[in-house]
């Protein structure tokens, strides 16, 4: 009987030393995620302003220089026509004079 006491004890010790480093790895852990959480959602210090509100800025920019290329796109195509517009009258004052 005290062999069986020895054996349940040591496998009782083994046990409690396995919780100790389970314990350990899942204190571990749950600092990971904190870190992690705060990176994407930010913290009191940083006024809340992580990567996830980081990204929604640099979407919200995006759209807007999209915007503004359409415009100014539509604009420089009004130009070029002008351009050619006034060219190709240059021009044909230049022939008409020529032939006059």
């Amino acid at each position: 009987m005290p062999e069986n006491t020895k054996l349940m004890e040591e496998k009782i010790d083994r046990l409690q030393d396995h919780f100790k480093v389970y314990k350990d790895d899942m204190q571990d852990v749950k600092d990971l995620l904190k870190k992690v959480e705060i990176c994407l959602v930010g913290s009191d210090i940083n006024n809340h302003k992580g990567l996830v509100h980081l990204m929604d800025a640099i979407d919200c920019r995006v759209d807007t220089m999209e915007k503004h290329h359409i415009l100014l796109k539509d604009a420089l195509d009004t130009y070029k026509w002008s351009a050619r517009a006034i060219v190709l009258g240059i021009v044909g004052l230049f022939f008409w004079w020529v032939k006059k």
